[in-house]
């Protein structure tokens, strides 16, 4: 086998390939139970939006010339507003194209927190966020696990005579690198816990 020195470009090729396994597993379970999107769209529009308000804000909107206080679009965006201010926004879909806040609307800057939001219109969206950071924290055990044995290892040759399963995560080139014949070399145990990491890699491929 040839010698192949562990290099930044590999460690975040492995970094990327984890992001990618759990990429569908985060897509999903960020989706909103119980009640549909529209249902979800409809409450939040109805809340923030009321009719008052509306023909108030066109009013405004009439005497400025450029700026935009407001867009029409079928698309919201919206955050609950709760203790942990990192939550993730929400996107969904009106049933037609309607008047919205610029902050309902962006997608740049900060998306609208949204008080006092029905019952169970908090309850499906913050479940979603709960589902979310839940596939979250296990795609960070799995990278943080991969790089305390990257740590310990001084070569790729190293990394998959410890952990074999690695091969599935690596760079095609880099694995016929490592196959090539070369002259004998001394071998050297490298301690850190595959098993662990073949647990994290298969719950990945599992979900997937």
């Amino acid at each position: 086998m040839a010698l192949v020195k562990c290099t930044k470009q590999v460690f975040q090729h492995v970094n990327d390939q984890i992001d990618k396994l759990f990429s569908a597993r985060l897509t999903e379970a960020f989706k909103i139970r119980g009640m549909t999107e529209l249902e979800i769209a409809n409450k939040i529009y109805d809340l923030t939006h009321t009719p008052e308000r509306v023909k108030i804000l066109e009013e405004m909107q009439s005497t400025y010339e450029g700026a935009n206080l407001v867009f029409h679009s079928n698309t919201m965006r919206f955050k609950l507003l709760n203790k942990n201010t990192s939550k993730r926004s929400f996107e969904v879909k009106l049933p037609t194209e309607k008047l919205l806040v610029h902050s309902f609307w962006t997608q740049y800057g900060e998306v609208a927190f949204v008080k006092d939001a029905p019952p169970e219109v908090r309850t499906a969206v913050l479940e979603a966020q709960d589902r979310y950071d839940a596939v979250k924290k296990d795609q960070q055990v799995f990278k943080e696990a991969f790089n305390d044995a990257w740590k310990k290892v001084k070569s790729v040759n190293e990394l998959l005579k410890a952990w074999p399963a690695v091969s599935d995560l690596l760079p095609p080139d880099v694995i016929t690198r490592v196959n090539r014949k070369s002259g004998p070399r001394v071998k050297k145990e490298v301690t850190f816990d595959a098993a662990a990491l073949n647990i994290q890699l298969l719950k990945a491929k599992v979900a997937k």
